[in-house]
């Protein structure tokens, strides 16, 4: 690799990129420098632009931009050439690990401090400003020109938002990372986040929604415009293995299990590389209070690109439960073999529109960064605020490309793994999933009543008062949003201030949560990963918050009278559910209110009274 030597005229190939030649980088930076309507007024934005327009690393676009601005030749050393051997050229991500050496400040535009963008960083809003300049965000949130990942900032900001001529206060719809940073950043506070899932731009031009501002939310028209499992293109499988909130809270300090917890955090990078069929489509975050481990999400394209959405929906709605079950056994293994029960334990919550902090945003409460883990070598090395520098963007960028680059030839190993028992079906893992979609379909049609036919909530009128049909009941309850009812039942113990997306987190009311947000719940179900993968419906939810019957942990269901009393429960939360009165002479006990807690004695008689004409069925 060779060096300018001092004082002569640097070599232009040294500023190459494998998408520009060296003489039109050159070119292109001096007419932006030179065009009074184009100049960019920092060494951030300069990178920024270049980057978009040649591809140039923001290390060298920086060190490029100190050298032309100030009229002065860099020192001996201070880029080495990147394309005169061909031995260091940019990979597949279009990133270098070169950067400006330490030089003599008397050497001028040589000292790499003058083309350090951080240097005089003086906030996080400046911070971002850098960022959104670099590209990073616009790489991470791209899958080539096919999908987008949904933003978020500051984990309840989900919404791009626009003026509407007349419906609604306006309309919105998820924010798409890769094209919408600037948009993002102009509401962002400080931590940035992104989805593990990808969606066709498509989905984003049509997705808009008018709402109208609630108790301090949107309120959409219909479910939220955010995708489902069957608009998305790809998703990663993913871990977010937590501190417990004390080790947390040391970590600024040093005063960590830290070998336990990198030898625990290569077993889990050991397990979803063995998932994947290769250590090379898996990809590790340092997430200051904790870490993150997946799979590239291009690895489930292939899903995409070969079922309709109907079939997709099935297909990703099974898979994340999948993941979470594999995850759950991987998280008990390495747990128990580790001895950090209670302190470094995955949350195993895989679902679509999972958000994880994105790569060098700030944590919300503690002075650091997130940061790519070499999954070769992992270290769980804390990185303060103000230690960021354009070799850890280069880093990052590099990270991002290969995250977002292609993996697909992962979703065999991935497949024959999680549905192990239909593997055999055929060639491949689209004869796997083909197989597991017959018996899925086949399994449905078992419960299929043929002479009940499925019901829309929506066709039930809200004032229908009894039924005889339970299908009735059934549809009436699965229409139930659960995030909405755990927000309305435990109240305080959920963040509804700010917008919110699809999915929130919440502090259990049947057991204690030190983080007050361990939970998860979306509008169809809730999810509790303490123990194991664990949750259910509106029904389930309600029985488990009040504790009715033998419901005592998530996954339970009330059978016999403990059903028809959780039902009851959703009508005292304020839910519209019909009394079920049965076929024949005699009354279902439902209908006779028999499930309804009886406010005084006299109360108490007249229900026994009403029981003398029950069918005796619950």
């Amino acid at each position: 690799m060779s060096t300018d030597t001092a004082g002569s005229t640097p070599s232009m190939d040294r500023f190459e990129s494998t998408d520009t030649p060296a003489s039109k980088v050159r070119d292109t930076a001096e007419a932006m420098l030179a065009d009074p309507d184009r100049a960019p007024t920092s060494a951030a934005r300069f990178a920024g632009r270049m980057f978009a327009e040649t591809r140039i690393s923001p290390t060298e676009a920086t060190a490029l931009y100190g050298e032309l601005t100030d009229g002065s030749q860099p020192a001996a050393d201070a880029v080495e050439s990147n394309a005169t051997d061909g031995s260091d050229s940019e990979d597949a991500a279009g990133t270098t690990a070169s950067e400006p050496a330490a030089v003599d400040a008397s050497e001028g535009a040589g000292n790499a401090r003058a083309t350090d963008p951080f240097e005089d960083m003086a906030s996080v809003d400046e911070y971002f400003e850098i960022l959104a300049d670099s590209g990073v965000y616009q790489q991470l949130g791209s899958i080539g020109d096919r999908h987008q990942c949904s933003g978020n900032h500051d984990f309840f900001g989900w919404y791009q938002t626009r003026d509407t001529a007349g419906r609604g206060d306006g309309e919105g719809r998820a924010f798409a990372l890769g094209r919408e940073f600037d948009a993002i950043r102009a509401k962002l506070d400080r931590v940035l986040y992104a989805t593990i899932n990808y969606t066709p731009l498509e989905w984003f031009a049509d997705a808009w929604k008018p709402y109208e501002w609630g108790d301090s939310r949107r309120d959409f028209e219909g479910d939220k415009p955010t995708p489902g499992y069957g608009e998305i293109a790809a998703i990663a499988p993913f871990a977010d293995i937590d501190l417990e909130d004390e080790v947390k809270q040391q970590r600024p300090d040093g005063e960590i299990p830290r070998e336990r917890i990198e030898a625990a955090l290569a077993d889990y990078i050991d397990a979803f590389a063995e998932l994947a069929g290769g250590r090379e489509h898996v990809f590790a975050l340092d997430s200051v209070g904790g870490a993150y481990v997946m799979i590239a999400p291009t690895a489930t394209e292939p899903i995409f690109d070969t079922f309709d959405r109907a079939d997709r929906f099935r297909i990703f709605d099974e898979f994340t439960d999948r993941v979470n079950e594999w995850l759950g056994d991987v998280d008990g293994r390495i747990v128990a073999d580790s001895g950090l029960e209670g302190v470094f334990e995955a949350d195993k919550i895989n679902n679509t529109n999972r958000l994880y902090k994105a790569p060098l945003s700030p944590h919300s409460s503690l002075d650091g960064v997130v940061t790519p883990v070499d999954t070769a070598d992992p270290e769980y090395c804390f990185t303060p605020f103000g230690d960021i520098d354009p070799e850890l963007l280069d880093a990052t960028h590099e990270w991002a490309r290969g995250f977002t680059g292609d993996h697909r030839d992962a979703i065999g190993s991935i497949i024959d793994t999680l549905f192990e028992e239909h593997a055999d079906a055929g060639d491949g893992w689209e004869a796997t999933l083909r197989a597991w979609l017959d018996a899925d379909r086949e399994a449905e049609a078992q419960q299929d009543r043929p002479d009940r036919p499925d019901i829309d909530a929506s066709e039930i009128p809200d004032d229908l008062e009894v039924t005889d049909e339970i299908d009735v009941i059934e549809a009436k309850i699965e229409a139930i949003d659960v995030a909405d009812l755990v927000a309305s039942t435990i109240g305080k113990a959920v963040d509804t201030d700010t917008e919110e997306g699809d999915g929130i987190r919440f502090d259990p009311s049947w057991r204690g949560s030190e983080s007050n947000q361990s939970v998860f719940a979306d509008s169809k179900k809730f999810a509790d990963p303490d123990g194991g993968h664990g949750g259910g419906g509106a029904l389930e939810f309600i029985a488990l918050h009040r504790g009715i019957g033998d419901v005592r942990n998530p996954g339970d269901a009330p059978t016999g009278d403990a059903y028809w009393r959780a039902v009851n429960a959703l009508r005292e939360e304020g839910f519209d559910i019909p009394y079920f009165e049965g076929k024949g002479d005699r009354k279902h006990a439902d209908v006779l209110r028999l499930f309804e807690e009886p406010e005084s004695e006299e109360e108490k008689k007249r229900q026994l009274a009403r029981s003398l004409f029950c069918t005796g069925d619950s």
